[in-house]
């Protein structure tokens, strides 16, 4: 069951353009600036979701992913697995809480949570362990 959204991550391949775009034209402010990572977190409103501008590839498949709340990750993995879903990740624990993501029936990149630890560290601790350490790439 989806409880709300979680974040929604864009892929930038010119990451200061693009946070440029979005503190000016909708006035969002960037609360956590991961350069080193490829990473920008933009709040909108007081709580989540957040805006995470990431630029990690470089291969041209990047596409926007959602993220919701859910509660329970590993129950879903289970019931997405059964109906055949296409996962791209399987369940990974970050803290005390899981995350995976998936593709739709359509083609859309999508990712779950059942985050419970504070939401605005949360969501950057899920996107900093999408990191591949290896290449400073994010989990594809």
């Amino acid at each position: 069951m989806i409880i709300n959204y979680d974040t929604i991550y864009l892929e930038a391949k010119d990451i200061e353009k693009s946070r440029r775009f979005y503190e000016q034209l909708f006035e969002l402010e960037a609360k956590d600036d991961f350069g080193e990572f490829g990473l920008v977190s933009l709040d909108i409103g007081n709580q989540g979701p957040k805006i995470i501008l990431r630029h990690n590839n470089t291969d041209g498949t990047a596409q926007p992913t959602i993220w919701f709340k859910v509660d329970n990750v590993n129950k879903l993995y289970q019931k997405f697995s059964s109906a055949g879903l296409d996962v791209i990740t399987e369940p990974f624990q970050v803290k005390n809480s899981w995350a995976m993501e998936f593709y739709d029936p359509a083609g859309n990149r999508l990712g779950i949570t059942d985050c419970k630890i504070n939401p605005p560290l949360g969501l950057l601790l899920y996107s900093l362990s999408l990191i591949n350490r290896s290449t400073g790439m994010f989990w594809k």
